[in-house]
């Protein structure tokens, strides 16, 4: 896999409960980047994928499965088949007002409508002021067209800010 990434956009905003990043997938790139960053009181993320329209796709596709390293406790995993709230699993929990959040992730093939788009990824957060790692798979178990993200969390809670950097992958 080449590792060249261009950059496509930076979409982010403050006070919501969800951010649309628009069309951002094309026939330009076959992989993508993703720093996903924000604060937000206790809540998941939820990744969905977007149709044409910009309309979040909420069919039970999302499979997900994550290894979930805190800093005083031993490690867990989380799996999810079917899952029609998004990507849940894909990133760790947040429990962390005013320390922020990070995330980064691969998301491969989402434009392409003849092959199912999966993902890697890896996140970092605080809860009750222990440090939880994650690192994750996922998949979309649809081999259908996507055109871009609705990023989220359980409970549609307003996050403080949100910001997503998205790259091409040549």
């Amino acid at each position: 896999m080449s590792t060249k990434l261009e950059f496509i956009t930076q979409v982010s905003t403050t006070g919501v409960a969800f951010l649309n990043t628009g069309q951002i997938f094309s026939a330009q790139y076959d992989n993508y980047f993703i720093q996903l960053e924000l604060a937000s009181s206790s809540t998941y993320n939820e990744i969905y994928m977007t149709d044409s329209s910009n309309n979040k796709l909420t069919t039970a596709k999302y499979d997900q499965a994550m290894l979930v390293m805190k800093s005083n406790t031993s490690f867990t995993e989380h799996r999810d088949t079917g899952a029609s709230v998004g990507w849940r699993e894909f990133g760790a929990y947040i429990d962390n007002e005013d320390e922020g959040y990070g995330m980064s992730f691969y998301l491969f093939n989402p434009f392409d409508s003849s092959k199912y788009t999966f993902g890697i990824a890896q996140s970092a957060s605080m809860v009750s002021n222990v440090l939880w790692g994650g690192k994750a798979v996922a998949l979309y178990e649809s081999a259908e067209q996507c055109n871009g993200l609705y990023l989220t969390n359980s409970g549609t809670v307003t996050m403080d800010y949100i910001r997503a950097n998205i790259y091409g992958v040549k």
